[in-house]
């Protein structure tokens, strides 16, 4: 009887132990994610870990899909408030995009901590106590445990390209430290991701053995990547431009309910006169504007157009149009577009979106979502999707979500972008952290290629962010304005624009090695 009382206790207690793992993680990562608390992220998978240790990998799935489900939840509940607004009354709508997104992300926390538990998660890991001087096995370890959650977050990118306000990683946390993010230039945005997985596993690690010198390494590579930032940060800041042009952003920051609404139209025009008036005053070589700036089709007698480049032709600015160009074939159709004209109202180049929103843009919109006051329009892929040639030289042309992941952004600076632009309309947005997450995240293609970054959006934060990955002109969402800028025009590339996602397919062989070796077993 009194070993019964014994034994409910120690199960009582280890219950006890593991939910509080659970609750403690997923508030620190609900945190970390939403808010982007990088000291934070060192330390919020560490729970994770812990509630794993002995775990059978189905047990471990459950803990990792309860520690995703409830972190999701908190994460994604701004879509029931934005699909109520922008719907009417589609609370039930809202509910369950709130409840899909935070299964896929419980799905992909469950996914690692049942691999994990599989692969890596020893039962007798506290007895390596006594042999914490074979370092290599601890490195070993702990580097095979941080490339399987980069596995698993490029692989769930894949999935989420057109969904990517579902796409949160660990490297998103870190977009506010400056200094830590300098390394995605050798191995992407991925790369970010290990680093901060590998100091979360020490810090479990100098747990599970009570060893206090894991702490120790864990401290030390967060000071050398500190280090390493700063110094990278001189050497690019110093870097001598090849040229440097004059940019002058133009950002109505409209409400989409007035930007798309007919009655408004005549109100719009007259705003973007004034702006264009008011940028030609800065003797701009070039005027960027937001994407889908010209809610209006563009056509060869847009009497819209004519006027604008009426207003700057004596200054002899370019303009770098977001506009919405019908498909030749069917004019019911439409190309999200960038175009570059000249100041003659010549189009010289252009580039179409080549990621379009799922639901959104995609076909499938009209039948889940109805947008308030706006015209749901079917869009086409790219079907230009290179970067623009342009007197100013190549620009490398981003369309709101196409610069949230890694691809879209070098595949333009090996085709010889100079710099890198992006216009956006996160008006959408502008009561959660999506328009700051959008802005952040987008400062690592910056950094990953090396090139200077022009951010305008429509009701989102804009600004420029250097090659080096300095933020300047930073605007958050207010009153239609116009904001100057100088952009240089680098040339070298950087490792991981001539390389590619190596760190990717290390991960694929060394968790590919993993499994084998336990299949072996």
């Amino acid at each position: 009887m009194i070993q019964q009382k014994r034994l409910n206790i120690y199960l009582l207690r280890g219950i006890n132990k593991t939910t509080l793992y659970i609750i403690s993680s997923a508030i620190a990562i609900g945190l970390t994610y939403k808010y982007f608390i990088f000291p934070l992220a060192w330390i919020a998978i560490v729970p994770f870990l812990l509630a794993l240790q002995g775990k059978t990998p189905k047990q471990a799935f459950f803990i990792g899909a309860s520690i995703g489900g409830i972190a999701g939840l908190y994460l994604f509940f701004w879509m029931y408030k934005v699909t109520q607004h922008y719907t009417g009354s589609q609370t039930l709508l809202g509910l369950i995009f709130v409840f899909l997104s935070a299964l896929y992300f419980s799905l992909q926390f469950g996914v690692f901590a049942f691999l994990y538990s599989w692969l890596f998660n020893k039962k007798d890991i506290t007895k390596t106590k006594k042999q914490t001087k074979e370092k290599h096995k601890f490195i070993l370890l702990a580097i095979s445990v941080a490339l399987l959650w980069v596995l698993i977050e490029w692989g769930s990118s894949l999935i989420l390209h057109g969904l990517p306000w579902l796409g949160y990683n660990l490297v998103h946390s870190q977009t506010t430290d400056l200094y830590m993010i300098q390394t995605a230039s050798w191995g992407s945005q991925w790369i970010i991701s290990f680093w901060v997985m590998l100091i979360n596993y020490t810090f479990f690690y100098t747990i599970i053995t009570r060893n206090i010198k894991f702490t120790l390494y864990a401290s030390g590579l967060l000071l050398v990547l500190h280090t390493q930032g700063y110094a990278a940060i001189k050497i690019i800041d110093a870097q001598q431009a090849q040229r440097k042009t004059k940019v002058t952003y133009i950002t109505g920051n409209l409400k989409p309910e007035l930007k798309y609404s007919k009655q408004h139209t005549d109100s719009l025009q007259n705003l973007y006169y004034r702006l264009n008036k008011e940028a030609t005053k800065h003797k701009p070589e070039l005027i960027l504007w937001t994407e889908s700036s010209s809610p209006w089709a563009f056509s060869l007698d847009n009497g819209f157009l004519e006027n604008v480049l009426n207003i700057t032709y004596a200054s002899k600015a370019y303009h770098l149009f977001g506009i919405n160009i019908p498909d030749e074939k069917d004019t019911t159709k439409f190309y999200n577009s960038a175009t570059f004209f000249t100041y003659d109202g010549a189009m010289r180049a252009r580039y179409d979106k080549f990621q379009l929103l799922s639901l959104i843009e995609e076909p499938l919109s009209n039948a889940f979502l109805s947008l308030r006051g706006t015209k749901s329009e079917r869009f086409r892929k790219s079907k230009f999707n290179k970067p623009l040639k342009t007197p100013l030289g190549v620009i490398g042309s981003l369309i709101c979500n196409e610069s949230l992941f890694p691809n879209i952004a070098r595949l333009h600076t090996r085709q010889g972008a100079a710099f890198l632009t992006l216009m956006s309309n996160d008006s959408w947005f502008t009561e959660t952290q999506l328009a700051f997450h959008h802005f952040f995240i987008s400062r690592l293609r910056a950094v990953e290629n090396r090139r200077d970054l022009l951010i305008n959006s429509n009701g989102g934060y804009s600004g420029m962010v250097a090659a080096s990955g300095r933020i300047t002109n930073f605007r958050p969402p207010g009153d239609a304005c116009v904001i100057n800028e100088e952009v240089k025009s680098f040339k070298d590339l950087s490792f991981y624009t001539r390389n590619g996602n190596w760190l990717v397919w290390l991960a694929f062989l060394v968790v590919g090695f993993s499994v084998f070796n336990r299949y072996k077993q």
